[in-house]
């Protein structure tokens, strides 16, 4: 069985009464299978009365609290719509082998792909607006702001294109409510941080063209 890759902890104090401990697990590609083991030692004060009389093991694993997150997958903003193996790709692949073989509910894999393909977007939005907003040089904010605004029209008009896949005879109706929910989510997502985008810069004082203002009002407007 091969080594997995080491696994990352942090403990920040909750509240007043837990304490939180944070486990990153790597998932190896190509790996079916990967195993952790983790040892946890708690150290408590003998002013605290806590021993196997006053809290017992069976109290301890009643008190514990798991939760397991899947990480949003880090793509840049101008990758989600490149490619096969792209999330645009991915999830019209998905949508392609529906309509081969329509039933009268969607496939799990469909509305997972959609949730998915938001997640990665909001990420890689935020990500590119916090860059934009934290650039210094002019030139190069608006270069980027330029890029914000291919990227995003790009994105959004590629996942409006599946539309036309999906209207067809013998799909369920759930499958485009499904669509739809994921174009609004996306509209939502682009008027919010495009306005956050001129918010901020316009705030800062750091300085925004009248035509970079104007391009980015106007895609705003056409979310609405």
């Amino acid at each position: 069985m091969e080594t997995a890759p080491r696994m990352d902890a942090a403990v920040t104090i909750h509240d007043d009464y837990q304490i939180e401990l944070k486990l990153n697990y790597p998932l190896p590609r190509g790996s079916t299978k990967t195993f952790y083991e983790v040892g946890l030692f708690v150290f408590a004060p003998l002013s605290l009365g806590i021993n196997p009389a006053t809290y017992s093991k069976q109290q301890f694993y009643t008190d514990l609290q798991t939760y397991i997150r899947i990480k949003t997958p880090s793509i840049p903003l101008n990758r989600l719509a490149d490619g096969e193996t792209s999330p645009i790709g991915r999830l019209r692949a998905v949508i392609e082998a529906m309509v081969r073989q329509p039933s009268k509910e969607p496939p799990e894999n469909y509305e997972s792909q959609i949730k998915l393909f938001c997640c990665i977007l909001k990420s890689a939005v935020r990500d590119f607006v916090a860059y934009v907003s934290e650039t210094a040089i002019t030139d190069d904010r608006e270069r980027l702001v330029d890029n914000y605004l291919r990227d995003i029209r790009r994105i959004a008009a590629e996942y409006r294109d599946l539309r036309n896949m999906i209207q067809v005879p013998g799909l369920a109706k759930r499958t485009a409510n499904i669509y739809l929910f994921g174009d609004e989510y996306i509209s939502l997502l682009i008027e919010d941080y495009t306005y956050h985008l001129v918010e901020e810069l316009l705030g800062r004082g750091a300085g925004l063209s009248q035509e970079k203002q104007k391009e980015l009002l106007a895609m705003i407007d056409d979310e609405v």
